[in-house]
């Protein structure tokens, strides 16, 4: 089950909960919590929380998940603040943390993972 924040800019998906960002995020200690359902029936819950530098972290949620991905742009320069997020992000997470690298170039993939077939 997805759990995912209220945006007015795209629609809800009709199979996810929508959660509304409160000013108390930081501090939600459970996703019944911020969902106000029982989330126990799901064998996998996927939290989507806003943007890491934006938003303050649901520390308690954080330390709770079994896994984290984080999702970032790989077309963007970092800065200071990027760095900062990510470390605080990282020293609160208790399990794994994983990088996704959105928007790569495939050009730019090959010396990583080798040759990338492209559809013609």
């Amino acid at each position: 089950m997805l759990c995912e924040p209220m945006n007015r800019r795209k629609q809800g998906n009709e199979n996810a909960f929508q959660y509304k960002l409160s000013a108390n995020f930081s501090s939600v200690t459970s996703l019944q919590d911020l969902t106000d359902r029982t989330l126990e029936a799901y064998n996998y819950v996927i939290l989507e929380i806003p943007s890491i530098i934006n938003h303050s972290l649901p520390i308690e949620l954080i330390r709770k998940a079994d896994l984290s991905l984080l999702v970032v742009s790989a077309d963007k320069t970092w800065n200071e603040a990027d760095t900062h997020s990510l470390n605080r992000y990282k020293e609160i997470a208790q399990k794994p943390v994983l990088l996704l690298l959105n928007r790569m170039k495939a050009d730019y993939l090959k010396s990583l993972i080798g040759r990338i077939p492209r559809l013609r």
